[in-house]
């Protein structure tokens, strides 16, 4: 009953397939049990509702986890080109300073 109320939950997460899964192993269990012994009593577990929400509530939740994730692609991509044309001055620079001293110091 909790997990009917949690709105945190979204339809087609993990958590929702497994407890799916265990519901219809459960029900499995209590058929083939039940065929063997009849005068045996389980508890019924009720199928899962849909929970509380509505679709659009689920589509804002997946959009804005994709944008969270095109933001995060595009700043990483900056930092990454930043790093890797310092690297380049860096290493001209470098060769260029050599080039000085050792003119400099040895001709």
């Amino acid at each position: 009953k909790k997990l009917k109320a949690d709105s945190s939950i979204i339809e087609k997460s993990s958590y929702i397939q497994l407890l799916s899964t265990l519901l219809t192993d459960y029900n499995n269990f209590i058929n083939k049990y039940s065929v063997n012994c009849p005068n045996s009593s389980f508890p019924t577990i009720e199928k899962a509702e849909k929970f509380v929400g509505s679709i659009e509530q689920i589509s804002e939740v997946a959009s804005s986890n994709s944008s969270i994730g095109n933001k995060l692609f595009i700043v990483l991509s900056i930092f990454g080109a930043i790093a890797f044309f310092l690297g380049i001055s860096y290493k001209v620079n470098n060769k260029e300073l050599k080039n000085i001293t050792f003119k400099y110091y040895f001709h």
